[in-house]
């Protein structure tokens, strides 16, 4: 006869060694299958909004270039239509590249998900092919391990299935699919089909109306082989495949044992829905096995379902459900009150073993039994009364959701016997692990002791001891030596083997006090007791084992929870914030909700796939980390509470900050008792609440250690965030016709909040632990950097989304807030609005020498007042976005004007400048003409320059607000960091002195940015301290139009005759306020784009300017005007061309190329008439 070890033939290998294929593969399977429904919850929290077309603007935005699977039957005519709509084409090219990454991952998870069944039907089929020699179904399914993982390979097919409807709604994934097939092409993705039909929507919505035959068509989709399933629901009907009975001995904890595996048989059913529908006495026993006490389950990580629901469109199985519950209400009233009677003595228990002291290694050995009956008695009652009060049964709901006075029962009652269970197994846990690590050195000491006083009991009755009066006896002598030698050989390796011997000696050291010589004395009576004490520490020290450990596992899981315990973490605020000293019990909770990392790693780390390993653990770890961030938001939320009324305090019109030095006759004033006991009161508060936090210990959860006072810290920064936001936003919020001064008011009430904030944030740093400033600095900088992303999405064809920036985090959120107009997204974009309103050129003229734009009247409208305001409003930070932004305004109206140029400018105006371009050639000398050319010029094509006006002003206008913002950082820097900013110049000057040096000679010197990040970091620093031009930013990079300087020339030239010199400003100004124009703005507009260009143009288009002038200066020449007078068209050319050097930072001297010195040195601006 062959012998046989767990129904295999001796000579076959185990299921799970490395080298056995078959297993190797299941065991791949389902470890994939774990990692598939991971990814699956992560992306399903990614779903892009517009996906789910929920918001009606943007549904009637996206929905001609995002369809469903109808796009399969109409491609060509709905990419048709997309292609022939210039509109449309560019807004899918940009949906494209916005989201082409994220439709690639979703896809390759609905990928994942049909190859993972793909592989599981394959590896059944080569099962039965005979391809594994020694298995095959049948075998597999006999095996202890084997069985197990067949069920899990069948069962998270189902899980996905499942969790695919419910986290990604069916119209959702079509999109999402169609999607990544239009952009990447069917013939690049050989499965597609199969993941259509995969995945195509089952009609089932979240919250709608369960639609007929779901899930069992979704699960029919891809057929498992009907003898399988019969034998996999065999298995689960019958056997214990995980032997919970060993964990759960009391039957009344049946169900509580089985509910990992009567989650599996749920799933499984639904591939066999002819069993739920007509296999009555299948129902029955499983009704019978699995749910005669609970009807509410978890099928997957906390996901919890009512069978009363779940199972009502089935027959046999509501039959079997009514039999056993629904039968008599009574049953259910007993079970409840069973289970609250339960609850109630379970925390009277835990809170006896709680008391400090009295639980010690002693009492844990001593009574392992009981302490594991209380951990499972609390842990099944938590887990009845925590999932049936979420019954949708209304009937049974009411019975469970009674209150106290009713026999009842309140979640906050059940939330504090969860705690204490959470407290008491740590600590039980704790020490166990801890006796399981010193059991060798436990025994080696107990044993020890125990063979010493065997060798002094010996000695005294060999009668040699000095001192005691002890005849001689050989025969005892004898037998304790021989007892010392027992005791010696003792092992506790072989623990079953040891505590036999044990037994054997503690029985013959009872007996042996019954001889005389023995029990007449004292001090050996006293010797051998102490001996069967230390005997009996040693059997218990050999029963601890890991078996015991596995033990606590299996019973104090807590993976149904994962969900449920959201809808308690109002209750944990509350509980914490009435008792700080709780947060120790949270953090136990937070390790019992590590058992949902248990078996889905299990099965990964068997298989040997760390890539699948990290990634998971690293969802689930992140996931928990989470939650006890939700969970400890209280502290920072209450923080923030009582900073409040520290600011409320602080600000009061009776409070007063003690000087440093105060006059003792006034120190009484300074006293203000009660405002200082409600500043202490409160200062007190917030240092009980973050003592509480800092106490606990760092916690390694999965993968992530949490640490407390980072919790804290990001909590932290989370309300901070919370609070600056909603204040910028808030404050930034301006009427329609918003005047300078309510715009100005609305900044400085900003400031006075933000610095308020600031200084009391600042004063709570100590008591916090971390530093306020810092904080502040990087989570300021953080929420203003992310909204001009945000507004600078206006400007751009591929958006950055929410959770594509690098300023987002899922941590410590930025809120978004809904835009209050229709031309911004964010405070910033309303600040510049604003600003951009009140400098209106048609209002306003820009003054060079006061830096500022005044009225008609020569009042200052803004200036380097309002810019101050602006900084101590928003910070440097917000300054500094402004610039950004504006530099992406400044870049989307150079790519118009580009656009506007090249296609919008008529044929006649092109002619015109080509015709004069030849007329001026070369543009060193003179027109061969005495006809005003220029004029006729102007006046052919003054009907096309109002729109490049506008463009020009617009473009001068923003660079001119650059400027200021530049000069208050410059000077801000040298009033409040002057050593920073010296550093800064001279450093900035080393390096331009290098790179100089470089281009001199490139092999004697090295260029310094040319392996580093040097510049480019050292940019930041020059930009935030305000050393840099904007005039000579180059923004884009323009195509070389050959007439643009001659356009730019005439364009000039067109306005000339609009402005006059103003004494009172010192600058052109426009006579026809009603025009879009003014000097200076108009003149920066020009530098601007000039500087986007070739040098060569710029010095064409003063060529042409110089030509001008000369032309004029010589045709007054030739009609005999000996000391001609200019025009006020020359007059102005020339004061355009000395603000041009001015402003363009161009020397003199290039002008002087074009016009002779004398002309500019006769005709000053004191002749100008």
């Amino acid at each position: 006869y062959q012998r046989r070890v767990r129904g295999r033939p001796l000579t076959q290998m185990d299921l799970l060694e490395e080298n056995n294929l078959c297993g190797r593969r299941i065991l791949n399977i389902v470890g994939r299958g774990n990692a598939i429904i991971a990814e699956l919850l992560r992306m399903s929290e990614h779903v892009p909004p517009i996906f789910r077309l929920a918001d009606k603007e943007e549904a009637s935005k996206y929905s001609r270039i995002i369809f469903d699977f109808k796009w399969l039957t109409l491609q060509e005519t709905l990419d048709e239509s997309i292609h022939n709509d210039d509109n449309l084409l560019e807004l899918d090219q940009d949906f494209q590249e916005s989201h082409a990454l994220m439709l690639e991952r979703f896809y390759t998870l609905f990928e994942s998900m049909y190859l993972y069944i793909k592989d599981l039907l394959q590896f059944v089929s080569d099962l039965e092919d005979g391809s594994y020699i020694q298995y095959s179904v049948d075998g597999m399914l006999a095996d202890g391990d084997g069985k197990q993982l067949i069920c899990e390979a069948v069962y998270l097919y189902g899980v996905m299935l499942l969790l695919m409807d419910m986290k990604i709604p069916g119209p959702v994934r079509e999109r999402l699919i169609v999607a990544h097939l239009r952009y990447t092409g069917t013939s690049e993705l050989y499965e597609h089909t199969e993941v259509c039909r995969l995945c195509k929507s089952s009609g089932y919505s979240p919250g709608g109306k369960r639609p007929e035959a779901w899930p069992e068509e979704l699960f029919s989709r891809f057929e498992i082989p009907q003898q399988l399933l019969r034998a996999v629901i065999g298995r689960l009907r019958s056997d214990d495949m995980y032997n919970q009975r060993a964990a759960f001995p009391n039957p009344e904890h049946r169900s509580a044992a089985f509910a990992g595996q009567a989650a599996m048989l749920y799933v499984a059913l639904f591939f066999a829905p002819e069993t739920l529908q007509h296999d009555r006495p299948v129902m029955r026993e499983v009704v019978d096995r699995y749910f005669p006490d609970n009807w509410v389950i978890t099928f997957y990580m906390g996901y919890h379902l009512d069978l009363f629901e779940a199972w009502a469109p089935y027959k046999a199985a509501m039959e079997a459900m009514n039999n056993t519950i629904l039968k008599d209400l009574d049953i259910v009233r007993l079970l409840h009150a069973k289970h609250v009677q339960n609850l109630k003595e379970t925390f009277k228990e835990l809170s006896n073993f709680l008391v400090d002291g009295y639980l010690t290694d002693d009492l844990l050995l001593d009574n392992t039994k009981q302490i594991l009956d209380c951990m499972r008695t609390a842990n099944v009652t938590i887990r009845w009364l925590m999932l049936h009060r979420l019954s949708e049964n209304k009937k049974l709901r009411e019975i469970m959701r009674k209150s106290n006075q009713d026999g009842g029962i309140s979640e906050n009652e059940i939330l504090i016997v969860l705690l204490k269970a959470s407290q008491f197994e740590d600590k039980v846990k704790r020490m166990f692990d801890e006796l399981l690590q010193n059991k060798q050195t436990k025994w080696n000491q107990y044993k020890e002791e125990s063979v010493v006083r065997m060798g002094e009991l010996a000695d005294f009755y060999s009668g040699e001891r000095q001192l005691a009066r002890q005849a001689k006896d050989e025969a005892l002598q004898n037998w304790f030596t021989d007892m010392q030698q027992k005791m010696q050989e003792l092992d506790c390796l072989d623990a079953l083997k040891a505590g036999r011997q044990i037994q054997q000696i503690s029985v013959a050291l009872e007996e042996i006090e019954l001889y005389r010589q023995v029990g007449g004395n004292m001090q050996v009576k006293q010797f051998l007791a102490e001996s069967r004490t230390y005997l009996r520490h040693m059997v218990r020290t050999a029963n601890i084992s890991e078996d015991t450990m596995n033990t606590f596992v299996s019973v104090c899981d807590l993976s149904y929870g994962w969900e449920i315990l959201d809808s308690y973490v109002p209750l944990i605020h509350s509980v914490i914030f009435k008792e700080p000293s709780r947060t120790e019990a949270v953090r136990t909770l937070i390790l019992k909700l590590v058992s949902i990392l248990e078996l889905p790693t299990l099965r990964i780390v068997q298989s040997g796939n760390t890539v699948d390993l990290d990634g998971l653990s690293e969802f689930y770890s992140t996931e928990l980390v989470q939650f006890v961030r939700t969970v400890l938001a209280v502290i920072p939320d209450s923080v923030f509470g009582w900073l409040k009324e520290i600011i409320q305090v602080r600000t009061g019109s009776n409070f007063q900050e003690l000087p440093t030095r105060v006059v003792r006759s006034t120190l009484k004033d300074y006293a203000q008792a009660e405002s200082r006991y409600k500043l202490a009161r409160s200062t007190n508060e917030i240092s009980i609440l973050t003592h509480s936090v800092l106490m606990m210990q760092a916690t390694l959860v999965g993968c992530i250690e949490i640490e407390p006072k980072k919790i804290l810290e990001d909590g932290i920064r989370y309300e901070l965030v919370q609070q600056l936001a909603l204040t910028l936003h808030q404050e930034l919020i301006f009427k329609p016709k918003c005047t300078l001064a309510e715009f100005e008011a609305q900044l400085q009430s900003l400031a006075r909040r933000v610095s308020i904030f600031l200084q009391s944030f600042e004063y709570i740093q100590d008591y916090i632990a971390c530093y306020g400033l810092k904080l502040w600095q990087e989570e300021f900088s953080r929420i203003i950097h992310y909204n001009v992303e945000q507004e600078c999405n206006r400007f751009l064809k591929k958006r950055v989304h929410d959770w594509q920036s690098k300023f987002q985090s899922k941590a410590i959120r930025i809120p978004q807030f809904k835009p209050v107009d229709e031309h911004s997204n964010n405070f910033i974009g309303r600040v510049m609005r604003q600003l951009m309103m009140h400098i209106d050129p048609r209002t306003t003229v820009f003054v060079g020498a006061s830096s500022s734009w005044v009225d008609k009247d020569g009042n200052e409208v803004v200036g380097m007042r309002t810019f101050t305001l602006l900084h101590r409003s928003i910070g440097t930070f917000g300054i500094q976005g402004l610039d950004r932004l504006l530099s992406f305004m400044i870049v989307t109206e150079l790519r118009s004007l580009e656009h506007v140029y090249a296609t919008g400018l008529p044929r006649e105006a092109r002619n015109t400048l080509a015709e004069l371009s030849k007329i001026l050639t070369p543009v060193c000398g003179l027109p061969n003409t005495t006809e005003d050319i220029y004029e006729r010029a102007c006046k052919r094509t003054r009907d096309h320059w109002s729109v490049f006006v506008t463009m020009m002003t617009k473009i001068g206008t923003m660079q001119l607000i650059r400027c200021q913002i530049v000069n208050e950082l410059n000077l801000t820097s040298k009033c409040d960091s002057n050593t920073l900013s010296c550093t800064n110049a001279v450093f900035n000057q080393a390096l331009l002195n290098d790179v100089r040096a470089h281009y001199n000679d490139p092999e004697a010197a090295a260029n310094p940015g040319e392996s580093s990040e040097l510049l480019a970091d050292f940019t930041k620093y020059l930009e935030a301290t305000g050393f840099n031009h904007p005039s000579s930013k180059i923004y884009v990079t323009m195509r070389p139009f050959e007439s643009l300087p001659i356009f730019l020339f005439l364009l000039v030239l067109a306005q000339m005759h609009k402005f006059t010199y103003s004494r009172k400003f010192g600058v052109l100004t426009c006579t026809d306020k009603k025009e879009m124009l003014d000097g200076v703005p108009f003149l920066m507009g020009i530098i601007t784009v000039l500087k986007q260009l070739h040098s060569s143009y710029t010095h064409t288009f003063l060529a042409y300017l110089g030509q001008f002038v000369r032309f004029q200066i010589s045709n007054q020449e030739h009609h005999g005007y000996k000391s001609p007078e200019l025009s006020q068209m020359v007059i102005n050319v020339l004061i355009f061309l000395e603000d041009f050097c001015k402003y363009g930072h161009f020397s003199r001297k290039v002008v002087e190329g074009y016009i002779p010195p004398y002309i500019f040195d006769q005709f000053k601006h004191d002749n100008v008439k």
